[in-house]
């Protein structure tokens, strides 16, 4: 009973009220209660006819029953105290005359929030009347998490792009977050900005656990916030679902977060607009801040204290707060009708090196679509089988390795290329030649192949 009252403290006050209403003749019911069906009935009689009708007058029931006190005491005691003014149990025009213009507010000690949410689980039907909040409030603080879903996603779309097809597993698995940072590169900077914002929203998730399939791992940051970077592998943020669980916590929590919203959009286009199919969903690689639900206690706090309620300044009445159940109903629907929904089954993932040609053939696929294949002559196929025969095998692994970085420059390529060498292209647009073995690609054979033949080699 303590949870339905706005002041716990006297929460009791409230249950001697009921249980004096209970000896009036409205609950009067013949039978004994030996049935469970004789029991229900009962409690559902006490529910309709003593709870509802009186959970919206907790505030007036309790002032008055108190002043009922004050005037039972008073016939003992002549002298009214001062708190029994204060509280605006008594007046006193002649000692007191500007007494109804005293107000004493709790509006500085307490929480507008907790206190609506109280208001708000005791209003009858509130479910039915007001949907959207009532549904909101009950995991406010989980779907307080959706907001950090943009910062998670972007720092994840950035390294798939710098390291896709590019870096293999056991490497990604050794190098820590920090020793890739550390590396001079053009866009070291920019990598370090979302890595921070990445961080930062990391550590203020608050989600006990999280949830991939059957799955639902506990959301648990094993090391410190300063550690993070220095103690962290970088494969734990490179989003790949195949072969070891190293980034499954990671994938787990954005898929959450995403359900989360899905969630709450879900809801609000089945309750309240009663749409039956909602089947336009946004890749979470399009993600952006607009898109994600914004709203945590401190929003709705904020959103309350500035036009949702009221001071109640009748005399007696000042430590009631009056509520516009209306206006938050509305400014919730206003703000959960511009979300989307997400698609949750394409998270974007990153493939790593020599695990393409297993893995992924729409990396071949698309270079195939943008510049067309031709094979190798019979002269130039048994010229580079008789050189590969006498390669060293660290040689070939690094060839591979090369071809897959090529690839993933290739596929995103729309000029005609067809009669520009791997080892142009590689000057041209990857930005860098350091990738190229001096002692392979930078004399013939290697070095004159056109991009038409590079699938083929």
């Amino acid at each position: 009973m303590e949870g339905v009252s706005t002041e716990p403290e006297q929460y009791h006050i409230w249950i001697f009220k009921l249980i004096n209403h209970m000896f009036d003749n409205t609950i009067a019911t013949v039978g004994i209660l030996n049935t469970n069906e004789n029991v229900v009935k009962i409690e559902q009689s006490i529910e309709q006819r003593i709870i509802f009708p009186h959970v919206e007058s907790i505030i007036n029931e309790i002032g008055n029953y108190r002043k009922a006190y004050v005037d039972f005491v008073q016939k003992f005691d002549a002298e009214i105290s001062l708190s029994n003014y204060i509280d605006e149990l008594r007046q006193n025009d002649e000692r007191y005359p500007l007494l109804p213009y005293f107000n004493v507010s709790r509006i500085l000690t307490t929480n507008p929030l907790e206190e609506f949410r109280v208001k708000m689980q005791n209003l009858p039907f509130a479910d039915a009347i007001y949907p959207l909040t009532t549904f909101v409030l009950k995991r406010l603080n989980d779907y307080a998490n959706i907001r950090y879903l943009y910062p998670i996603m972007e720092f994840s779309k950035y390294l798939i792009s710098k390291y896709n097809h590019r870096i293999q597993r056991n490497d990604a698995a050794i190098l820590t977050i920090e020793e890739a940072l550390q590396k001079e590169d053009v866009d070291s900077q920019t990598m370090r900005v979302l890595c921070n914002q990445f961080i930062d929203a990391w550590y203020k998730i608050n989600l006990s656990s999280v949830r991939l399939g059957c799955q639902a791992p506990k959301f648990v940051r094993t090391y410190h916030r300063e550690e993070f970077t220095n103690k962290t592998s970088l494969a734990c943020v490179l989003l790949n679902k195949s072969k070891d669980d190293s980034s499954f916590l990671l994938i787990a929590c954005i898929h959450t977060l995403a359900e989360l919203q899905n969630e709450i959009v879900a809801y609000f286009r089945k309750v309240v607009v009663n749409e039956t199919t909602s089947n336009t969903r946004v890749f979470l690689s399009a993600i952006r801040p607009e898109h994600l639900l914004q709203l945590g206690e401190f929003e709705l706090t904020k959103k309350l204290v500035k036009d949702s309620f009221v001071i109640n300044y009748e005399y007696g009445q000042g430590r009631d707060l009056i509520y516009d159940y209306e206006e938050i109903e509305s400014e919730m629907r206003n703000l959960v009708s511009s979300l989307c929904l997400f698609n949750t089954e394409n998270i974007p993932m990153l493939n790593y090196q020599f695990e393409l040609y297993n893995e992924n053939s729409s990396l071949i696929t698309n270079i195939r679509r943008r510049i067309p294949q031709t094979l190798l002559s019979t002269v130039d196929r048994t010229k580079f089988k008789n050189l590969l025969v006498r390669m060293d095998h660290y040689d070939i692994v690094h060839c591979l390795g090369f071809l897959d970085n090529v690839f993933t420059y290739l596929c995103n390529i729309d000029d005609d290329l067809s009669d520009m060498s791997i080892q142009n292209f590689v000057a041209e647009h990857m930005n860098t030649s350091a990738c190229l073995n001096e002692e392979i690609f930078r004399r013939p054979p290697f070095s004159t192949i056109l991009l038409i033949h590079i699938i083929d080699l």
